[in-house]
Formats: C-alpha cells, structure tokens, sequence
C-alpha cells in the first residue's frame, strides 16, 4: 500500500460525478501523480480516495469542464456536403420537376437546385472550421 503525503486539486471529470482526479503526492516517489479516483474502483484505496474527495479532505472539488468542441476539418465538411448532395441526388433529375411528364411534381425544385449549388460549392473548394450550411428545403408536391 502507497503512502499518502498530500492530495489536491481535485475535479470531476465526467457529468456523471463517478470520477475525480486530483493530484496525489506519495511518500514512495519523488513527483507528484495525476491520480483518477472512481467510486466503482476495484481497489479499496482507489475508492477511498474518490470517498475523501467528495467530502473535501483535499479541497472542494471543482465541477466538470466539457471540453471545447473540435472544429471540423476541410475534409470533414467537405465529406458532409457530398453526404448532403448525395441524400438529395433525386431532386435534380429533369423529370422530377416537369408537370409534362411527373405527377405529382416536385414544385420546389429550383430551391433544391439551389441548395445543391451552395452545398457544390462547399464541396468543391472545402474550408475548416464552423460553417454555415444551406438550410435544405422541404418538399412540395403538385396535388
């Protein structure tokens, strides 16, 4: 069994409350550790010190921090625009939207003409980062 010389800075680590890290100095080695405290811990010490924690024996424990969201890659939305051109391929054939040969017809065509020119457009010359997609029109058919 490890020697406890001090323990601190204790934060949860997921939005569950079921793991703690803190910082953990033992008596057998020079440097202080990064230790995760769970209260499922299969050792009786792991548990213990998740039990200290909460009850503040090494500070009040600081509440979880969702990390930032990454932004997506060029590629990544490049992938999800050709995704979107793809889920809506049908929209742009000739006889979709012609009332001489479709019945019913889809009305909106050109607005989901539209939406597939500005999705090429992402397509095509991909950039990184939060961008705004076109919002995909909702079908409209002839009676």
């Amino acid at each position: 069994m490890l020697t406890i010389e001090w323990a601190k800075n204790p934060v949860y680590m997921d939005d569950t409350g079921n793991i703690i890290n803190l910082t953990v100095k033992f008596v057998e080695f020079n440097d202080p550790m990064l230790f995760a405290a769970t209260s499922y811990d299969p050792e009786d010490y792991g548990r213990q010190f998740y039990a200290n924690a909460v009850a503040g024996q090494y500070g009040p424990v600081a509440p979880y921090v969702p990390p930032a969201p990454i932004p997506p890659t060029a590629e990544q939305n490049k992938s999800k625009a050709v995704n979107l051109l793809t889920q809506t391929d049908w929209t742009a054939a000739e006889d979709v939207g012609n009332p001489q040969v479709a019945n019913p017809y889809l009305v909106n065509q050109a607005e989901f003409l539209s939406y597939r020119s500005a999705l090429r457009a992402i397509a095509v010359n991909p950039v990184a980062g939060d961008i705004q997609w076109p919002t995909k029109p909702t079908e409209q058919w002839s009676s």
